[in-house]
């Protein structure tokens, strides 16, 4: 039995999985995918979804992610500047730089190259009653509804997530609170 405890730095919200390795019908040990306290494998649910083509139809059970946690700008500051020769604080000032910098060049039509990571660009979103024309001049501003972020990761970024081993978690230790959370912090 292995007892892992996700726990958000600066927050008083704790959460502890337990993980059955004996119970496991896999050949790998969960345990041999724990590196510094940190499970090594993309935890998953089972998670009930409806077929929007039949609604009346009972639904079926997928695979989904599991996100335990949330990681926010100051524990990836901590992270990285315990690799790096700077400060926390100077971590968040790179990144709150991108965030400021990134957006900008985006609206001025740039693509935004992140070596290792990957690109950003912006796309269109076009309006419903926008059709498409046979002409090119016909099409103007008032066809667009908004902008969207695009992001394509580098492939050094996708061999990295490359056939990731998976771990099976008991869905009560996922909230909805925590699945649906998206501040920065």
């Amino acid at each position: 039995m292995i007892r892992l405890d996700f726990a958000a730095k600066n927050s008083a919200s704790r959460m502890f999985v337990e993980l059955d390795c004996a119970a496991c019908s896999r050949e790998c040990k969960t345990a041999g995918k724990i590196k510094g306290g940190m499970l090594m494998a993309v935890p998953f649910i089972s998670r009930k979804r409806l077929n929007p083509q039949k609604l009346e139809a009972e639904g079926k059970f997928y695979p989904a992610p599991a996100y335990i946690a949330e990681v926010g700008v100051n524990q990836l500051a901590e992270e990285i500047s315990q690799s790096t020769t700077l400060t926390p604080t100077e971590v968040i000032g790179v990144i709150r730089g991108l965030l400021l910098t990134v957006p900008k060049y985006m609206l001025l039509g740039y693509k935004v190259r992140l070596d290792s990571f990957g690109i950003f660009k912006l796309g269109l979103k076009n309006k419903a009653s926008c059709k498409g024309y046979e002409k090119a001049s016909l099409v103007t501003a008032n066809d667009i509804e908004g902008i969207k972020v695009m992001y394509t990761p580098d492939a050094m970024l996708k061999a990295k997530l490359e056939k990731p081993e998976y771990v099976k978690l008991d869905a009560k230790y996922i909230t909805d609170e925590e699945e649906n959370t998206s501040n920065g912090d």
